[in-house]
């Protein structure tokens, strides 16, 4: 069992391509996993903390963008 779960909505982020623009100006953006909870679970496991994360899996089309595991 981890040390810390974190319970919430797993978002998708969306990240400029390029570093050093404001938002207004990046060229194009990635997609990549986010949301507080989920960043929260990722950012402990990197420091060496034991962490999980929960949620319910979404039924909206943005869903497909997670593989289930």
């Amino acid at each position: 069992m981890p040390d810390v779960v974190t319970l919430g909505e797993l978002l998708i982020d969306f990240v400029p391509t390029v570093s050093g623009v404001t938002l207004i100006e990046a060229p194009a953006f990635k997609k990549a996993p986010g949301g507080a909870p989920a960043n929260v679970a990722a950012g402990l496991a990197k420091l060496g903390i034991s962490a999980g994360f929960m949620a319910r899996w979404a039924t909206t089309r943005s869903a497909t963008f997670w593989p289930r595991r």
